[in-house]
């Protein structure tokens, strides 16, 4: 690392984490957000969509990202579990290829334990997620760590609310209470139950993603000021 010149992380809680392991470079690291191309994330979320495994006449949760142990997909048959046990109805539905063997089967056996294959559903990888993200009234992040998490901010420039976990990153991409929710694990179903059931307060946050817009200029213009 001493021989760069510069040293970009995605988020400023990945900075400060990353310098506290390599202060000696510390001078030379900085935090910058990714950039994201914002019009062709409008362009495929409205491509029609034909799949035959997904339907949003219920409320629709999404969860996006590779089947890995560190976004913690095997917990969702719990949470469906007690949601469901709340009177909360709706489908949910995994987005994301099988990367950990161990963490797939792990869902695919809490799915049969907690008996929730009827709303709880894996659907595997899809080249454009976008259309899904769109039909979605909300989106559950459960990550044990994120450094820039793009499924929120996805989420959030399609203007769907979000509840995650509160990950180190988690209060630099999520207003909590505004755009949505970050809460500690434990504490999920109880947020997702609230989204579900207040709908004036759905609403409201639904109605506060309207004026979210992401800052590629500053993104650009920071890398602009490193690069000079």
């Amino acid at each position: 690392y001493k021989l760069f010149d510069a040293i970009i992380c995605v988020s400023e809680y990945t900075c400060h984490v990353f310098c506290s392991v390599y202060p000696s470079v510390a001078p030379v690291t900085h935090a910058i957000h990714n950039i994201i191309d914002l019009n062709e994330i409008y362009k495929l979320a409205r491509i029609d969509m034909n799949d035959r495994e997904f339907s949003n006449e219920v409320f629709t949760i999404l969860s996006v990202g590779r089947i890995d142990s560190v976004k913690r997909f095997s917990r969702i048959p719990e949470v469906a579990r007690m949601l469901w046990d709340r009177g909360c109805r709706f489908r949910w539905y995994i987005l994301g290829n099988k990367e950990d063997t161990m963490e797939f089967d792990l869902l695919l056996r809490n799915i049969e334990r907690y008996s929730v294959s009827e709303f709880v559903v894996p659907l595997g990888g899809r080249t454009n997620p976008y259309p899904y993200f769109l039909r979605s009234n909300l989106v559950v992040c459960l990550s044990t760590s994120e450094a820039c998490p793009n499924a929120v901010l996805e989420a959030k420039i399609l203007q769907i609310p979000v509840v995650c976990s509160d990950f180190g990153s988690a209060s630099e991409f999520v207003l909590d209470g505004y755009d949505g929710y970050i809460v500690p694990i434990e504490r999920l179903c109880e947020k997702i139950e609230i989204m579900i059931k207040n709908q004036e307060l759905y609403n409201q946050i639904k109605g506060n993603l309207l004026h979210y817009q992401y800052g590629n200029d500053i993104v650009l213009s920071q890398l602009v000021d490193v690069l000079a």
